[in-house]
């Protein structure tokens, strides 16, 4: 019989280690409240699967969520950004590296932009990746 971890992290990560977000080196999310119901599971397991595709796509590690709140802020070493963002440049397959220019952009601003009106003001041929 396996420990309490291994079955949390199977609940977790139903496909194996294969499926751990972040590498070996990834804890599991908030050990005393893993999702309860099938919607709870499908939208960790999406979630997962999009912080995948913006490691590899940017080449950067997950490290965290912050307050372990699944999709909502996710850190990435020295950078934070909301699972909507990340989201929208998988999904629209913006330019790898204007996540990360926008991050710096908006940090040595006074306001705040967020990234979808930002790529606004850059020029159109620039924020579709060509891979």
């Amino acid at each position: 019989m396996g420990s309490i971890t291994q079955k949390i992290n199977d609940l977790y990560y139903p496909g194996g280690s294969g499926d751990r977000v972040g590498g070996a080196s990834a804890q599991p999310l908030n050990l005393d409240t893993p999702p309860v119901n099938k919607l709870q599971q499908q939208y960790h397991k999406i979630v997962n699967k999009y912080i995948r595709k913006f490691e590899k796509k940017q080449g950067m590690y997950f490290e965290y969520w912050v307050a372990d709140r699944k999709g909502e802020v996710a850190c990435f070493g020295d950078f934070f950004f909301e699972f909507s963002e990340l989201r929208f440049d998988i999904d629209n397959n913006i330019t790898v590296g204007k996540i990360i220019d926008w991050h710096n952009y908006i940090g040595s601003f006074e306001g705040t932009i967020n990234f979808e009106n930002w790529l606004k003001l850059e020029p159109a041929d620039s924020l579709t990746s060509k891979v």
